[in-house]
């Protein structure tokens, strides 16, 4: 079925409501993000590099790329989005039918992948991405990838070091409760 013009502007109009169906539904099936998104979750906004989809680590891509296919739709109420093979053996994406621009993918990780959880959503940690990233850089058949790599490396340890920076020059603080009272013991207090 092809989407008519009024569709496709209300599609326009409403595209920004994509983020809280995706976010909620990789809430749902416990997926992990990884990629500039993910990144980006880490990083603050002047280390943030543009993205449009999210990449999606899961145990049952196809399977939860067609789900967030049938949300979406019933979101936007009509075919909005499809769902494709992608090139990555594995991998399955969510395809808008106004832009024909990928959404989300949805990948089986081929290994074990550690996550931080940021507001309910578990994210691949920075030494992850850095890892995978220096084994991508090792990898001549990956050169299309270096510049962007070498460049992501890059922010990750700008990050790292202004994350040392404030930690060294943050004050200490005495988590315990009576830290925070001063000269608890020159006050006098009635039972």
């Amino acid at each position: 079925m092809s989407l008519s013009a009024e569709e496709r502007i209300r599609y326009y109009k409403e595209k920004h409501k994509r983020k809280s169906v995706v976010v909620n539904h990789i809430r749902e099936v416990d997926g992990v993000v990884h990629g500039a998104r993910a990144l980006n979750a880490f990083f603050p906004p002047h280390l943030d590099a543009h993205t449009r989809d999210y990449d999606v680590f899961d145990d049952t891509p196809k399977q939860d790329a067609q789900q967030l296919e049938r949300k979406l739709d019933n979101r936007f109420g009509g075919d909005f989005f499809r769902v494709e093979k992608a090139q990555h053996e594995g991998t399955w994406k969510v395809v808008s039918n106004v832009t024909n621009k990928t959404t989300a993918d949805f990948t089986k990780p081929d290994r074990e992948v550690p996550v931080k959880t940021i507001n309910g959503i578990r994210y691949a940690t920075l030494d992850y991405h850095k890892q995978k990233i220096k084994e991508t850089l090792k990898d001549k058949s990956q050169v299309f990838r270096h510049d962007k790599d070498r460049e992501t490396l890059q922010r990750i340890e700008l990050y790292k070091k202004e994350q040392e920076r404030i930690k060294k020059h943050r004050p200490k603080v005495n988590n315990n409760f009576l830290g925070w009272l001063p000269n608890i013991d020159k006050i006098k207090v009635r039972y």
